[in-house]
């Protein structure tokens, strides 16, 4: 159980060094098309890529009857969640938008987790949560960005993404009783494109952006790794271990985008960036530690 169970957490971290290349991915996206058309392809690559992978796993797609409200719901919000990322890659400042998300999420699961089934946090988890939120900050350099640029509006988008985020990790734990993560990611990923099919115009879906084929090599990513692996993941651990692990695990995020922003995007690595890793790491192995 013990030797699973450490294969399991090995697949969470590379999930978490997926959604780390996402940011990597969607700041450049960002630049070469609108976040409608964005959100949209998106979802239609991730729902048809997930097609093979439910007959290759031979997933069972049966939803029992209290499924249907948490899908309903997790639809709903996840298409929130993606505009709000997009929305703020576009308009807000990635830097500051990255730590708003990265460490707000986490605590907002917590917080919900906690209201919800009137559970009093532990002092190591309290502890941990802090000093991710430290941790968060000497990575982004944080106290680099004026009082008016983090609260711009483009970045309100960032604290309503973990704000959704949050919100459907809940509602994901607590769906696998009767219904896998695999099916549970599919349907929301499938209403999701069924809504924007009606809602999307079709200028919003057809533009010049498509000859662009590196539009193609980054949403192909972002839909087959950090969608439909790395999130299935996700959602899975939420199940296994709990919403509020699982969701702590969202502080390798910034490490792994830090990293790849060095090797993708020409940027530095620097001590304050050492410094905020080790503090990240330290408030994960706090926050999962049994007391």
């Amino acid at each position: 159980m013990k030797k699973n169970k450490a294969y399991f957490y090995v697949l969470l971290i590379f999930a978490m060094f997926l959604w780390g290349a996402s940011w990597v991915s969607g700041r450049y996206i960002a630049q070469v098309a609108n976040y409608e058309s964005v959100v949209f392809y998106r979802f239609l690559l991730t729902t048809v890529f997930f097609i093979p992978l439910l007959f290759l796993l031979k997933t069972n797609m049966k939803i029992a009857f209290n499924n249907i409200t948490q899908i309903v719901f997790g639809t709903v919000v996840i298409l929130f969640h993606a505009n709000f990322f997009f929305k703020g890659l576009t308009y807000g400042l990635a830097g500051a938008g990255s730590i708003i998300f990265t460490v707000m999420a986490p605590l907002i699961t917590f917080l919900i987790v906690a209201v919800l089934y009137r559970r009093k946090l532990k002092k190591n988890e309290m502890i941990g949560l802090g000093l991710g939120l430290i941790g968060g900050v000497l990575l982004l350099k944080l106290w680099e960005f004026d009082i008016t640029e983090i609260v711009q509006s483009g970045n309100i988008y960032f604290l309503l993404a973990a704000l959704s985020w949050a919100s459907i990790t809940v509602v994901a734990s607590k769906s696998y009783q009767n219904l896998s993560a695999i099916a549970f990611s599919f349907y929301i990923s499938l209403g999701g494109l069924i809504v924007l099919f009606f809602l999307t115009p079709e200028s919003i879906i057809f533009g010049e952006f498509l000859k662009n084929k590196f539009f193609w090599y980054h949403i192909i990513f972002l839909s087959i790794f950090a969608n439909v692996f790395a999130t299935s993941i996700y959602f899975y651990a939420s199940g296994v271990i709990g919403s509020s692990q699982a969701s702590s695990y969202i502080y390798l995020v910034p490490i792994f985008a830090v990293i790849l922003g060095m090797v993708f995007l020409g940027e530095s690595i620097e001590f304050n960036s050492i410094l905020g890793g080790i503090t990240t790491i330290f408030a994960l192995y706090l926050i999962n530690k049994k007391v």
